[in-house]
């Protein structure tokens, strides 16, 4: 599917590349692009079901004068966005109804599909150490509770409800303003969905989820484990995962901690889960390894950090990858999200 949709900052905001390209390419490219990387052939790709409409989350950045937009390819200059056509149709009106915002580093659009919250950072939320200010009250009354239902500065509310409800396997989860959850919501529950029958086919007697945020795998999957731990290090996502535990009657060991610093001892488990960062999980893999799981599940969202991860596990280890599969998160960019099952000796699940 391609889409005739016209963007009319395409050329300057650099974030769909490859716009208006076919399914079949599409997938193409995407099969081609992992197993050149990680030197091993999905087993399956899975693409976005709608070119338009699926981004749940805007990260923006105000100009000068205040509008806000994204980054221009390789630059900081920003670009106004006047709209943006793959911005779910909520996210793409409050975008349009949205008054200059002068001062903060970023200004993040979220929805759960049914409600806008608006969430204003002075200190950049993603790596960028810009600094910056709240904006005035001023224009803060001016955001529209038409088209925005909650505004959130700096952590605390200004207006409205700060958390959203995010479906997740017929489940709706609470996701804090400063809580992660994907762009992407039919590719995660895609995610999710794939994950599902090999938990089943492995039913482990306690599963880790590392990087657990608000417990969007290790809670949708724990009905296939024994028991299940999830480590995470940001504390509203934490907050959340055990908010949604306790809403789902779902025992948990939820603990905060850094998940890069896992430590072979650290949690009982046979079957891992780990959906760590674009850096990748590091020295993690050994360490979990070393405690000889039935399987590995590694969700990566750049398949460079999967394929040296790997790398590295596969000298130090039996285990290599029994499955493969990429999943279309970004639509139009050169992101792809890639999930390896990883098992001793690569040994298959033979899974229906």
């Amino acid at each position: 599917m391609s889409t005739e949709v016209q963007c009319r900052v395409l050329d300057q905001c650099g974030g769909c590349p490859r716009w208006s390209t076919p399914e079949t390419a599409r997938r193409t490219h995407l099969h081609e692009l992992v197993h050149a990387v990680v030197r091993h052939a999905p087993d399956h790709v899975h693409l976005s079901s709608s070119p338009v409409g699926w981004r749940h989350r805007l990260t923006l950045r105000p100009d000068p004068e205040g509008r806000l937009g994204m980054s221009a390819h390789r630059s900081h200059t920003v670009v106004a966005l006047p709209g943006c056509p793959v911005a779910h149709p909520l996210l793409e009106r409050a975008l349009r109804t949205l008054p200059p915002l002068p001062g903060p580093a970023e200004v993040e659009l979220r929805t759960d599909g049914q409600r806008v919250v608006c969430v204003i950072r002075s200190r950049s939320n993603h790596g960028r150490r810009r600094g910056g200010r709240p904006p005035s009250r001023e224009a803060l009354h001016a955001i529209s509770p038409d088209t925005v239902d909650g505004v959130v500065v700096d952590g605390r509310t200004w207006r409205g409800q700060g958390a959203l409800s995010i479906p997740v396997a017929d489940r709706m989860f609470r996701a804090s303003p400063g809580s992660f959850f994907q762009v992407h919501l039919e590719i995660n529950n895609a995610i999710v969905s794939w994950i599902r029958p090999r938990l089943e086919q492995l039913r482990p007697a306690h599963m880790l989820d590392l990087y657990s945020g608000i417990g969007n795998l290790g809670l949708s999957l724990a009905d296939t484990a024994g028991g299940v731990t999830l480590i995470e290090s940001s504390r509203s996502s934490v907050e959340d995962a055990r908010h949604n535990a306790r809403e789902f009657g779902v025992k948990a060991d939820i603990r905060k901690g850094d998940a890069h610093r896992f430590q072979a001892g650290d949690a009982f488990f046979d079957v891992a889960l780990l959906d760590p960062p674009r850096r990748g999980a590091g020295k993690v893999l050994s360490q979990l390894a070393l405690t000889l799981p039935r399987a590995i599940v590694y969700i990566a969202c750049d398949p460079h950090s999967l394929a040296r991860d790997i790398s590295t596990l596969t000298r130090t280890s039996n285990y290599r990858i029994a499955e493969l599969a990429v999943f279309e998160m970004f639509p139009w960019a050169a992101h792809v999200e890639t999930v390896a099952l990883l098992t001793r000796g690569g040994s298959p699940l033979h899974t229906a």
